[in-house]
């Protein structure tokens, strides 16, 4: 079996999306049989290694640069053919123009359609190309996959999709989580004192790191956490998380961070006396599982994907409700070990590719 990948993220995209890619691929590539070959789809050229873990041996990658910008969409499915793929998966929301009329099966994976639920978190172009490619990617697939029960719903409702076309599977953490006893302790930096809570993700209103600090301001300061976010944002938005937090004068409570390496986040998420996820809508919660695997504690939005990430393992608050807010960041909860491990076997990296396997051989 020749599994052909839409590898754009996987080179390019070095957040959330290419983390995805590069996760699924080395996971698998350590899973498939020996008769196996994952191909990797670049639609430019490939000048270094592409950054992987896993099984190189079994991996192929495949540049559509000498196609040029309308041959690579017209003449994606003669590439196919040559190189012999017996089933395409489109690993962010999008195919190949065509494929549903070529003798491929096909897989789409939606990772969430926060675009249509939430668009003012998106300029009006990009609101609408991502529309185009998602609708179209859901017309030509032979299988539509979701990374959530709650982006399915979300397919469900805004495209209309049968829910029976759809099937689950969830993703799994970066291998570097995965053997935390390995872990590189970070050297702290001066101002950051021993305990603090961790909040992760790109600052944006829907992440609603500003609701984090207005429940920081309401605080005694006697019983103020320190708080290390991690991550950027929009010009506006990074805007207005300074300028509050020099109004209410948070400085001393406040680090902000970005240009973090993975090693380097788990080892923040290590050393957090808790981690806090706050986000208002999302396909999935990624940092609520990286943080239980890395044994901290998680205070997280109750909404229905953060739900499903964090299952029985996380403490869950009213991401609108200030006073929850406030008591949690205040009193931050402690890690139930067999809660946690009992609830991070449904993501485990060999689950999830007997899923994909089986998936693939069934549409084959």
């Amino acid at each position: 079996m020749r599994i052909g990948y839409d590898a754009k993220r996987y080179f390019y995209n070095f957040t959330g999306l290419g983390n995805y890619a590069r996760t699924l691929a080395g996971d698998l590539s350590l899973s498939i049989p020996d008769e196996d070959t994952l191909v990797l789809f670049s639609p430019g050229k490939i000048k270094d290694s592409p950054p992987v873990f896993g099984n190189r041996s079994k991996m192929e990658v495949c540049s559509l640069a000498p196609l040029g910008n309308w041959k690579r969409i017209r003449g994606y499915n003669g590439v196919l053919k040559r190189e012999h793929i017996d089933i395409f998966h489109g690993l962010s929301n999008e195919l190949p123009s065509g494929i549903h009329r070529s003798s491929i099966p096909s897989i789409v994976t939606i990772h969430d359609v926060i675009f249509r639920s939430h668009p003012r978190d998106y300029p009006k172009m990009d609101r609408w190309i991502y529309d185009v490619k998602t609708a179209k990617a859901l017309k030509r697939a032979s299988q539509i996959t979701a990374i959530s029960s709650s982006t399915k719903r979300d397919l469900v409702f805004y495209y209309h999709v049968d829910p029976d076309r759809i099937k689950v599977i969830y993703q799994s953490v970066h291998p570097l989580f995965r053997v935390v006893e390995d872990y590189k302790a970070i050297c702290i930096p001066a101002g950051i004192p021993k305990e603090f809570l961790l909040s992760v993700g790109t600052f944006s209103p829907r992440k609603n790191q500003l609701r984090i600090l207005e429940a920081l301001a309401n605080l005694p300061k006697e019983n103020r956490p320190f708080i290390v976010f991690i991550g950027r944002g929009r010009e506006a938005y990074m805007k207005a998380i300074h300028q509050y937090i020099d109004r209410h004068r948070l400085r001393a409570y406040v680090r902000i961070l970005d240009n973090v390496s993975m090693e380097e986040l788990l080892g923040w998420y290590r050393a957090a006396k808790a981690s806090i996820y706050l986000s208002l809508f999302e396909g999935f919660g990624l940092p609520v599982i990286e943080s239980l695997y890395a044994g901290t504690p998680v205070i997280a939005s109750d909404v229905p994907a953060i739900r499903e990430a964090g299952g029985d393992a996380a403490q869950y608050v009213s991401p609108f409700e200030l006073s929850e807010i406030e008591e949690a960041i205040s009193h931050p909860p402690v890690l139930n070990p067999e809660l946690t491990l009992k609830h991070l076997q449904k993501f485990s990296p060999t689950q999830i590719s007997n899923q994909w396997i089986d998936l693939y051989r069934l549409l084959i």
